[in-house]
């Protein structure tokens, strides 16, 4: 049986992929006629270009920061490139007037000697998602991009900023502060409101048989988020809206941006860009009107002599056993959390701690909510990641309150490929196509060539250059 070789133009391809690690195998030539091409695991660790971890990943409206690629090569430039400029811009000489027009904005930095990273500064315009790309080209050689061919990639969300609400509260009393007006910043031009209110959530009390048998109609009305405070917000202008208190008590109020396509709204407003809620308190107020029974010092009454002259029936201090002593409640001051940002991959938990001051508050009783549940939810400061997104943990103690930002990600257990084996012509190209499974990962993937002088790859588009032998791998993080 006559074996069947290769032209000299054929290269023979073997595909593989696992997580972090596979490899794509070039056969030369003069290796035609093998009946087996071995897979390559790389072992060799190198650095490659890749975004610094503490890069924000979320900010508020104004807010400004900075990000860092680490892992190059000194000398090497940096092309960053965002894709909304009106949610994330960048603060470089020059760039307002170049970019005026456009939707994109750019920037470039360069490695200095001696350095293996660079910066770029950032601001967050209006609330919203903005991807970030940076392409790393060498100064000795061709473009390179990330690992492989690929720029890399993150993602900022930028919240907007509620004026009026501090801490996540917003103190209201019967007798004089009665109303307070609340606007939103930072949000795109024309873009409409919704206001809504609620009662906060209570733990589920046991059913009395008893009670069920009597009837409903028997059973007190609900109460309802305005009967505590109301909620109404500018006809013309739904960036604002005015809070009435009513009557003692608690509700929490969510502005989202409303969504006009029909079954849209749940699945949008899990971005926390989109909506955020606060907690309004109304209490009773005080009054400092003395009354009659209690003359100021200055004035003593037959009744109620000074401290000089005290009487059997309102012993001093050093008199035990005459009086009643009465304790002054201690309010809290202030409450802080263990973490103010996690990140957390699905199905996991993370434990925060409050500290409430001062110690000898009367009550240090802490309340713990989540503005979106269907991320993540806390239960006595255990915090537990239910599913990709962003959501903030709120912390209340009294009348304050503190925040911790948690950020969701779901990461790629397996990756396969269509093919396992490719014959290919100098010239010609072949798309591979890598699934990740779950779908619904966060974790991004990046292809890199050993030789970009026999094959390139990018995005799973493989063209052959020249006959020799190269090794491909496609990066799942």
């Amino acid at each position: 049986m006559k074996k069947k070789f290769l032209s000299k133009k054929h290269m023979a391809v073997l595909l593989s992929a696992v997580l972090a690690a596979g490899s794509l195998s070039f056969v030369p030539a003069e290796y035609a006629g093998l009946s087996m091409v071995y897979a390559e695991e790389s072992t060799e660790e190198t650095a490659t270009p890749a975004f610094a971890e503490d890069n924000p990943e979320i900010m508020a409206s104004g807010d400004k920061g900075t990000l860092k690629i680490t892992g190059l090569k000194a000398g090497s430039t940096v092309t960053w490139t965002s894709d909304n400029k009106a949610v994330i811009d960048f603060e470089t000489e020059g760039a307002e007037e170049e970019q005026a027009e456009t939707e994109e904005a750019t920037a470039d930095t360069t490695v200095t000697d001696g350095a293996t990273e660079t910066t770029v500064k950032v601001k967050a315009g209006v609330a919203g998602e903005a991807n970030i790309s940076a392409t790393v080209k060498e100064a000795s050689e061709e473009q390179k991009t990330g690992a492989g061919g690929s720029p890399l990639t993150c993602k900022i969300t930028v919240n907007f900023k509620l004026d009026g609400v501090t801490d996540g509260n917003v103190n209201l009393d019967l007798k004089e502060n009665k109303t307070a007006e609340i606007t939103v910043s930072g949000v795109a031009d024309g873009t409409e409101l919704e206001w809504t209110s609620a009662l906060p959530a209570k733990e589920e009390e046991p059913e009395n048989p008893d009670e069920n048998e009597e009837g409903s109609e028997n059973q007190p009305e609900a109460p309802k988020p305005e009967d505590v405070a109301t909620v109404t917000s500018a006809e013309n202008d739904t960036t604002k809206a005015t809070i009435t208190a009513v009557a003692v008590g608690e509700i929490n109020v969510t502005v989202a941006v409303k969504e006009e396509a029909e079954g849209q709204a749940d699945e949008a407003r899990t971005e926390s860009w989109k909506q955020q809620t606060f907690t309004v308190k109304v209490t009773e107020g005080q009054t400092e009107e003395p009354t009659p029974e209690q003359p100021t010092p200055e004035q003593p009454t037959p009744e109620q002599p000074t401290p000089e002259q005290p009487t059997p029936e309102q012993p001093t201090p050093e008199q035990p056993g005459g009086g009643t002593s009465t304790n002054t409640p201690v309010a809290v001051s202030g409450i802080s959390l263990s973490q103010t940002t996690i990140t957390l991959d699905k199905g996991k938990t993370a434990a925060l701690t409050a500290t409430v001051a001062p110690e000898n508050a009367t009550d240090k009783t802490v309340i713990w909510s989540s503005s979106n549940e269907k991320v993540a939810t806390v239960s006595n400061g255990t915090v537990t990641a239910v599913a990709k997104g962003t959501a903030t943990i709120t912390a209340k103690a009294g009348d304050k309150t503190a925040t911790c930002t948690v950020t969701v990600k779901v990461p790629a257990s397996k990756v396969t490929l269509n093919t396992k084996q490719i014959y290919m012509v100098k010239g010609k190209s072949v798309n591979v196509k890598a699934t990740v499974t779950p779908s619904d990962t966060t974790d991004k993937t990046s292809w890199s060539t050993s030789n970009k002088k026999v094959a390139t790859v990018k995005n799973g588009k493989i063209s052959a250059r020249k006959t020799g032998k190269a090794t491909c791998k496609i990066t799942v993080k």
